[in-house]
């Protein structure tokens, strides 16, 4: 009996660690991409106006990857970055002025968030697409667009 419970315990601890040793690779990989991206926005030159570490791009209707990922999601003067923890280049650069509109939503693309917390950020964009994003707090990017658009006069939707 006290065989099996010993090794119970050392399946779960190894878990554990597994799990840990993963977590750890993950957070050090977004740092990383944080780093590239924001080397990158400043590249541009543009200025970073707000960071969201751990956003998940949900797909767009069009033009855009169809794989769904976690990453790094940059808001800045002039464009909206988005970079997937794997890849060594950001996958979305949409200047601000081909965003039309923002919205929060509770799905999108039939897709329900993972948790309660947070929701969907939507995208819609000048030539009609949507693109999506998992976000723990979408509001605050919502509210930065919109003061850099409309240059700080409203908070809220889009001025042409």
């Amino acid at each position: 009996m006290v065989e099996v419970l010993m090794l119970i315990v050392s399946i779960f601890v190894g878990l554990l660690l597994v799990a840990g040793a993963a977590a750890l690779l993950v957070r050090a990989r977004l740092a990383k991409t944080r780093q590239v991206l924001e080397r990158r926005v400043r590249g541009d030159g543009d200025f970073v106006q707000l960071l969201v570490d751990n956003a998940r791009y949900s797909g767009a209707d069009s033009g855009y990857s169809k794989v769904k990922n976690n990453g790094v999601l940059i808001v800045g003067d002039r464009c909206l970055y988005f970079q997937h923890f794997i890849e060594k280049s950001p996958s979305i650069v949409l200047p601000l002025t081909e965003i039309q509109d923002v919205t929060l939503e509770a799905t999108f693309r039939g897709e329900l968030p993972a948790l309660a917390t947070g929701g969907y950020l939507v995208l819609h964009t000048t030539d009609n697409n949507r693109i999506g994003f998992l976000l723990k707090d979408p509001e605050s990017v919502q509210t930065k667009i919109y003061e850099l658009r409309n240059r700080g006069e409203s908070a809220t939707p889009l001025q042409g």
